[in-house]
């Protein structure tokens, strides 16, 4: 396992957002990445504070259960702030690693006396196919449909998901193929924010004090 900040290290159970839920029919929200790309309008934007930073830093997990459960990012600040970082091509790409990296060690003979998460090896190899294809659109996408993103951070950061525990409902493969599904959602287009994935990061804090 890595630092908190790596995105395959899981977190705990995931509450179910309520309110601003998406519905069928809904277009899908996505934050473009820091730099503008090419053919890529930026959107209005906002600067946030150093306490709105911290706060979504230290609330980021609960907060992408909330994006991957529909909650609009522009719901509330912070929000918006964790999907800018989610859907960043470093992110996406680490993301990406992340699921091909619990594939590969599915596909591995259990070593007694590594130091591993536990793995549903079964689910994983099952839905092997569309964890491959999730990863792969995730790596090609820019810019990304947020709720795509937070689904599959969701599945490789929460320690309750179907790729540990062989009991969770909806299984590795619904939850995989739904994603991979959603990276093809049409796109619009939330106020951005005036910041850098760094900033959400404590070390960054530290070395600017």
């Amino acid at each position: 396992m890595h630092d908190a900040d790596a995105v395959h290290e899981p977190h705990g159970r995931s509450p179910r957002a309520e309110g601003d839920a998406m519905k069928p029919g809904d277009r899908v929200v996505v934050l473009v990445p820091e730099r503008d790309e090419p053919g890529v309008a930026s959107p209005p934007s906002f600067a946030p504070s150093r306490r709105l930073r911290v706060r979504a830093w230290r609330r980021r997990a609960a907060l992408t259960r909330e994006l991957a459960a529909g909650r609009r990012p522009d719901a509330r600040p912070e929000l918006a702030l964790v999907a800018r970082r989610l859907v960043g091509t470093p992110a996406r790409r680490s993301l990406a690693d992340a699921l091909d990296r619990v594939v590969r060690e599915a596909a591995e003979r259990p070593q007694w006396g590594r130091n591993r998460v536990p793995l549903n090896r079964a689910g994983i190899l099952a839905a092997r196919g569309d964890l491959a294809a999730l990863a792969d659109g995730l790596r090609a996408a820019a810019p990304a449909p947020l709720h795509a993103v937070a689904l599959a951070t969701v599945l490789v950061t929460d320690g309750t998901s179907p790729l540990y525990d062989h009991r969770a409902v909806p299984g590795v493969a619904h939850i995989a193929e739904t994603a991979r599904r959603a990276l093809d959602d049409p796109i619009d287009q939330p106020p951005a924010v005036h910041t850098t994935e760094d900033e959400l990061n404590p070390a960054w804090r530290r070395s600017r004090r």
